[in-house]
């Protein structure tokens, strides 16, 4: 081990760092599970909300996003950002040729608060008064939209998603979609 590595407690104060000395930490089911749902309309504007969120856990961060500095010269783009260049103590352990396994341990190292917020559907409409429809016979109504689901996550864990941080990475991402169009009624 060499300056930069990560350093681990000895508890058992046999003098020694090993298995012995590991210990239970963080709390990896969340303590509170919410949601909010809200519909809101505006003389002809509807706006439909619909978020989820989870709070109070932390997430281990142990996929490939995180831990590639084991020296492939493929970094991502949380490595890059928190190497530590200059030796003066980055964020994260020292990049070597030879994957040292010592840094790559389960610790509170990698344990980060995965409290999220998602806005998991979104839908903004208008309806078309009825007056400015008399040009068209038999149409009673038109309803113009646009829709987004999975559209943003409020997290302290960024370029992964919290739910699934596996998801884009080594599973099939969480899709983004966006769509519009409009409904008529006859």
């Amino acid at each position: 081990l060499h300056a930069g590595d990560l350093k681990y407690e000895d508890v058992n104060n046999d003098g020694v760092v090993d298995d012995n000395d590991s210990q239970p930490i963080g709390h990896s089911t969340p303590k509170l599970y919410y949601a909010v749902n809200l519909n809101l309309t505006y003389k002809n504007v509807d706006l439909t909300f619909t978020g989820v969120g989870r709070a109070y856990y932390e997430i281990l961060l142990n996929n490939k996003y995180f831990t590639n500095g084991s020296g492939d010269n493929t970094y991502s783009k949380f490595v890059l950002e928190n190497i530590d260049e200059n030796g003066m103590g980055g964020a994260y352990p020292r990049l070597t040729y030879y994957q040292v396994a010592n840094n790559f341990k389960t610790s509170s190292f990698w344990l980060h608060d995965g409290g999220f917020f998602k806005i998991q559907n979104i839908e903004l409409a208008w309806n078309v008064p009825v007056q400015k429809l008399q040009w068209w016979k038999g149409l009673r109504g038109i309803r113009v939209f646009a829709r987004g689901a999975n559209v943003y996550t409020f997290s302290k864990i960024k370029d992964v998603e919290p739910e699934n941080i596996n998801s884009g990475i080594t599973n099939y991402p969480l899709n983004k979609t966006f769509t519009g169009g409009f409904k008529l009624t006859f």
